[in-house]
Protein backbone atom coordinates (compact mmCIF):
# COMPACT_ATOMS: atom_id res chain seq x y z
CA UNK A 1 0.00 0.00 0.00
CA UNK A 2 1.05 3.61 -0.39
CA UNK A 3 1.04 4.10 3.39
CA UNK A 4 3.43 1.16 3.82
CA UNK A 5 5.73 2.67 1.18
CA UNK A 6 5.55 6.02 2.97
CA UNK A 7 6.53 4.44 6.30
CA UNK A 8 9.41 2.62 4.60
CA UNK A 9 11.06 6.07 4.57
CA UNK A 10 11.76 5.55 8.29
CA UNK A 11 14.30 2.85 7.39
CA UNK A 12 12.43 0.26 9.45
CA UNK A 13 10.42 -2.70 8.22
CA UNK A 14 6.94 -3.18 9.73
CA UNK A 15 8.25 -5.94 12.03
CA UNK A 16 11.20 -3.79 13.13
CA UNK A 17 8.78 -0.95 13.87
CA UNK A 18 6.54 -3.27 15.93
CA UNK A 19 9.52 -4.64 17.88
CA UNK A 20 11.20 -1.30 18.47
CA UNK A 21 8.13 0.64 19.59
CA UNK A 22 5.93 -2.14 20.99
CA UNK A 23 3.03 -1.40 18.67
CA UNK A 24 0.67 -3.88 17.12
CA UNK A 25 0.23 -1.70 14.06
CA UNK A 26 -1.49 1.40 12.74
CA UNK A 27 -5.19 0.56 12.45
CA UNK A 28 -7.31 2.48 9.97
CA UNK A 29 -10.08 4.42 11.72
CA UNK A 30 -11.41 6.64 8.92
CA UNK A 31 -11.01 7.02 5.17
CA UNK A 32 -12.41 8.94 2.28
CA UNK A 33 -11.85 9.58 -1.40
CA UNK A 34 -13.03 11.84 -4.19
CA UNK A 35 -12.86 10.25 -7.62
CA UNK A 36 -12.31 13.09 -10.06
CA UNK A 37 -11.15 11.48 -13.30
CA UNK A 38 -11.06 7.92 -14.64
CA UNK A 39 -8.09 5.55 -14.48
CA UNK A 40 -8.18 2.62 -16.86
CA UNK A 41 -6.23 -0.60 -17.19
CA UNK A 42 -2.75 0.06 -18.58
CA UNK A 43 -2.79 3.75 -17.54
CA UNK A 44 0.45 4.77 -15.90
CA UNK A 45 -0.43 6.63 -12.74
CA UNK A 46 1.58 8.48 -10.09
CA UNK A 47 0.64 8.12 -6.42
CA UNK A 48 1.75 10.90 -4.05
CA UNK A 49 1.38 10.19 -0.32
CA UNK A 50 2.30 12.30 2.69
CA UNK A 51 1.29 12.77 6.29
CA UNK A 52 -0.95 15.80 6.21
CA UNK A 53 -1.67 16.04 9.92
CA UNK A 54 -0.12 14.66 13.08
CA UNK A 55 -2.13 14.23 16.27
CA UNK A 56 -0.89 12.91 19.60
CA UNK A 57 -1.64 9.29 18.68
CA UNK A 58 -3.25 9.61 15.25
CA UNK A 59 -2.17 10.82 11.86
CA UNK A 60 -3.81 11.50 8.53
CA UNK A 61 -2.19 10.32 5.31
CA UNK A 62 -3.13 12.22 2.16
CA UNK A 63 -3.04 10.39 -1.17
CA UNK A 64 -3.21 11.96 -4.62
CA UNK A 65 -3.42 9.80 -7.71
CA UNK A 66 -2.38 11.53 -10.92
CA UNK A 67 -3.14 10.13 -14.35
CA UNK A 68 -1.24 11.91 -17.10
CA UNK A 69 -0.74 14.88 -14.79
CA UNK A 70 -4.46 15.15 -14.04
CA UNK A 71 -5.67 14.65 -10.47
CA UNK A 72 -7.78 11.50 -10.67
CA UNK A 73 -8.25 10.65 -6.98
CA UNK A 74 -7.90 12.82 -3.87
CA UNK A 75 -8.03 10.60 -0.78
CA UNK A 76 -7.15 10.38 2.89
CA UNK A 77 -6.88 7.80 5.62
CA UNK A 78 -6.71 8.39 9.35
CA UNK A 79 -4.76 5.87 11.41
CA UNK A 80 -3.77 5.45 15.04
CA UNK A 81 -0.46 4.36 16.55
CA UNK A 82 -1.67 1.41 18.65
CA UNK A 83 -0.41 -1.15 21.13
CA UNK A 84 -2.04 -3.92 23.14
CA UNK A 85 -3.95 -2.63 26.17
CA UNK A 86 -2.44 -4.36 29.22
CA UNK A 87 -5.45 -3.33 31.33
CA UNK A 88 -8.00 -4.81 28.93
CA UNK A 89 -6.79 -8.11 27.41
CA UNK A 90 -7.74 -8.53 23.78
CA UNK A 91 -8.13 -4.78 23.27
CA UNK A 92 -5.84 -2.14 21.83
CA UNK A 93 -5.15 1.44 22.83
CA UNK A 94 -3.83 4.47 21.01
CA UNK A 95 -0.46 5.71 22.29
CA UNK A 96 1.67 8.75 21.41
CA UNK A 97 3.49 8.61 18.08
CA UNK A 98 7.27 8.64 18.62
CA UNK A 99 8.88 11.95 17.65
CA UNK A 100 11.55 10.12 15.63
CA UNK A 101 8.84 8.62 13.39
CA UNK A 102 7.38 12.09 12.84
CA UNK A 103 10.86 13.46 12.07
CA UNK A 104 11.44 10.83 9.38
CA UNK A 105 8.15 11.49 7.65
CA UNK A 106 8.25 15.27 7.80
CA UNK A 107 11.80 15.62 6.44
CA UNK A 108 11.22 16.87 2.87
CA UNK A 109 14.60 15.49 1.78
CA UNK A 110 13.81 11.95 2.97
CA UNK A 111 17.29 11.80 4.53
CA UNK A 112 16.13 11.32 8.15
CA UNK A 113 16.04 7.58 8.81
CA UNK A 114 16.16 5.27 11.81
CA UNK A 115 18.77 2.56 12.20
CA UNK A 116 17.20 -0.91 12.52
Amino acid sequence: SSTALLFARTGLSPSQMRNRFGIIGMPLVEQGAKFLAPCRFDDEIVVESEVGEWGRSSFTVLHRILNGGTLAVDAFEKRVWAMADADRPGRIKAVPIPREIMACLTDPTGATRLAP
